[in-house]
């Protein structure tokens, strides 16, 4: 874990760190490819670089769905043999086969088999191609052999189990937590644990599990939540043979962050999509608290939060004549800061809803333009964030992570490429023989392909000599354009001298 004082660690590729660390857990959204296209090449590059090291790599999700569903979904994807894979529904069906589930969910009955309601029930899934690969929901074997009592009714269940998956609609969600409260049947979600869930509150999306167990807790109900890393070690048989410490989590998560860190696992954070709107989010919820305790608040505490120094010389009248200069200095600061800030908010909607409505109607009449105001560098929105992501850890008492990724997605090497490939005998893009000049995108090529692209412009520039920049344009096509006179073409001083030896009706004329 990173010292509390020192700066966030900021790495490049997974292989600056890999020595620190004997087991490495990759989160699944990491090989779902959807925030980056090539990330699941990407991953797979790191994954095969720590096997062949002797490291242990497994996959963990925060889902209902069984640990061997998961590695078979990993090696489809592409993923090495040899990996392992972890999820919160793993831990649920194994702790309600052996019966040791009640230490995560005391309310569970001891002398007979629990009632289940499963959410799946009532589920609608996105696509039905989907959710015919599937299969059964994850408790239908458990049911089978008479471990659980699975209900289609809710008011006699001991529990009602979310286990639906990522995007699909609850049907009738609303009615469902409310009859949970009347009925005080507890929801257990396995999305993310209860601790990682309540730091993240405002950030869940409508309709997913977090905000259901939110929307529960508002209506007096009880809800539980089951983190992916939960019985990890005992799970996956790492607890053995090293300790918590040497464990790393790879994950784009700001909620794994907190989990990792109960259980004492190091993290890498990747500063993507994901973390930058909870992050944002995780501000926004701030500032509307802070204004809300500010309304409560007298003029002297407002000035105490404001200007510590101006209330100090206010409380000593003999000393305040000679602060009141930089006070006052300090204070037109402030509200020249507050009033640029609030001006800039107030441009950046304008231009929002000016490009809105030219995005739905097409383009528009010309207008006033709109000033757009400078975009911070990108160093300057990651320490932002960076600070962001140390205040979120202070407030929720989360160890920081180990080691930030602020540039995604995740490669071996800094300068690895986009389009890597997954073979064993290392970055085939990145130690190729160089990259190439002609339209590459920063992408690297070989030193075949890039002589086949020189060859096949030079024998396009040659059948047609004006496409090329550096070769000049046929006499009429130049002379088309205006870049070479006509010799036969009358000049503009010749045309006014002919003007100027005639009379005015001449001209006329």
């Amino acid at each position: 874990m990173a010292p509390s004082g020192a700066a966030l660690k900021l790495v490049g590729g997974l292989r600056e760190i890999s020595h620190l660390y004997r087991g490495f857990l990759f989160d699944v959204a990491l090989i779902s490819g959807t925030a980056y296209p090539q990330q699941t090449k990407l991953v797979t590059r790191c994954a095969r670089a720590l096997l062949e090291r002797e490291k242990r790599v497994a996959v963990v999700a925060g889902a209902a769905g069984r640990a061997a569903s998961l590695i078979s979904a990993a090696r489809s994807a592409g993923l090495p043999e040899g990996i392992q894979g972890w999820s919160s529904g793993e831990f649920v069906h194994r702790g309600l086969a052996a019966g040791s589930l009640r230490e995560a969910l005391p309310f569970l009955p001891e002398d007979r088999p629990p009632k289940i309601f499963e959410l799946s029930s009532l589920a609608k899934p996105r696509r039905w191609a989907e959710f015919m690969a599937r299969g059964a929901p994850p408790l239908t074997d458990l049911g089978k052999a008479g471990t659980v009592k699975r209900l289609e009714g809710l008011e006699e269940a001991d529990l009602c189990y979310w286990d639906a998956s990522e995007g699909d609609e609850i049907t009738y969600l609303e009615t469902t937590l409310e009859l949970c409260a009347e009925s005080k049947v507890p929801l257990v979600q396995v999305r993310r644990g209860t601790a990682a869930a309540r730091a993240l509150a405002a950030s869940h999306r409508k309709g997913s599990a977090e905000a259901g167990a939110q929307l529960l807790q508002k209506l007096g109900g009880k809800s539980f939540g089951i983190g992916k890393l939960a019985g990890l070690p005992e799970g996956l048989g790492w607890m053995d043979d090293f300790s918590p410490q040497d464990i790393l989590l790879v994950t784009g998560d700001v909620g794994d962050v907190l989990e990792a860190s109960e259980l004492g696992i190091d993290s890498l954070l990747l500063l993507g999509d994901q973390a930058h709107s909870q992050l944002n989010s995780f501000k926004a919820s701030s500032e509307q608290e802070k204004a809300v305790q500010r309304k409560t608040m007298s003029v002297s505490q407002r000035v105490a939060e404001d200007s510590p120094g101006m209330l100090a010389a206010a409380g000593n009248p003999l000393l305040s004549v000679f602060k009141l200069p930089s006070l006052l200095a300090e204070a037109t600061r402030k509200n020249a800061e507050h009033r640029a800030a609030k001006a800039a908010e107030e441009t950046q909607a304008q231009q929002r809803a000016v490009e809105a409505k030219v995005g739905k109607d097409g383009p528009a009449a010309p207008r006033k333009p709109v000033v757009r105001q400078e975009v911070p560098s990108a160093a300057s929105s990651s320490a932002e964030i960076s600070e962001l992501l140390e205040r979120w850890c202070r407030v929720h008492g989360a160890a920081r992570p180990a080691a930030v990724l602020p540039k995604p997605p995740l490669r071996w090497d800094p300068d690895e490429a986009d389009d890597v490939g997954t073979g064993t005998g290392g970055s085939s893009g990145a130690t190729g023989g160089g990259a190439a000049a002609a339209g590459g995108g920063g992408r690297r090529r070989s030193a075949a392909t890039a002589a086949a692209l020189a060859s096949e412009a030079a024998a396009t520039a040659a059948a047609q000599p004006w496409r090329g920049g550096d070769l000049q344009l046929p006499d009429p096509l130049m002379r088309s354009r205006g870049s070479i006179p006509d010799e036969g073409a009358e000049s503009l001083d010749d045309i006014l001298g002919a003007i100027g030896d005639r009379g005015p009706l001449d001209a006329v004329r």
